[in-house]
């Protein structure tokens, strides 16, 4: 029997731009039910100077939650290895989602010091 995963994310973004007094705001609400049975969380230590596979749990993700949980350093999340294709910065304590496509895998690397991230995988 496959496992119902409920996938439930909400974000409300409100600013002011000072020039012009314009207001700008953006609200999403992400609710998705899932019949796969994957999912994973964990912690990866991630080394400086290296860009490291993220962990995923062994298996091919539908979405993707990172969360640096370095108190000071930034990390980044690239498409390769070699950090040509960088598609997040996350600066301490900060999160993002990513709806991984089936042939893409994550990496990620510290600015300047050892760091730990942590890792929800959710499968399709």
């Amino acid at each position: 029997m496959a496992t119902t995963i409920t996938k439930s994310t909400s974000v409300s973004l409100n600013g002011t731009a000072t020039a012009g007094g314009i207001n700008s705001s953006l609200s999403a609400t992400l609710s998705e039910i899932s019949s796969g049975g994957n999912i994973s969380t964990q912690q990866q230590s991630l080394a400086t100077g290296t860009w490291a596979a993220v962990a995923v749990g062994g298996f091919q993700p539908d979405l993707v939650c990172i969360k640096n949980l370095d108190p000071t350093n930034y990390v980044q999340i690239a498409l390769d290895n070699a950090g040509a294709h960088i598609v997040a910065k996350l600066n301490a304590g900060r999160i993002c989602f990513i709806p991984l496509d089936p042939s893409a895998t994550l990496y990620a690397q510290p600015n300047s010091a050892i760091c730990v991230i942590q890792i929800l995988a959710i499968g399709a």
